[in-house]
């Protein structure tokens, strides 16, 4: 393998790696868009139907890395020893 394939296979994973660690994580925007889109589509309009048929989103904030994995995992019990 040459020093420049080496090159052009790792500069992707260096590339996401700098992203990861300046906290841009890719993605964020286009699924923040999305949220937007989604919110404005579930809000009623004034002859729509009733309030409490659509489907509402409560948004506080953005949860992404870790944290997201912990909220997953939260309120299951640990593994049973075999």
């Amino acid at each position: 393998m040459s020093l420049m394939s080496f090159l052009i296979a790792i500069v992707p994973l260096l590339l996401l790696l700098a992203s990861l660690v300046l906290r841009r994580y890719p993605g964020e925007r286009v699924i923040e868009r999305l949220r937007g889109l989604i919110d404005a589509a579930s809000r009623p309009g004034t002859s729509a139907g009733s309030a409490g048929s659509r489907l509402r989103f409560a948004r506080h904030r953005t949860v992404s890395g870790g944290e997201l994995i912990a909220r997953s995992l939260a309120g299951r019990a640990p593994p049973v020893p075999a």
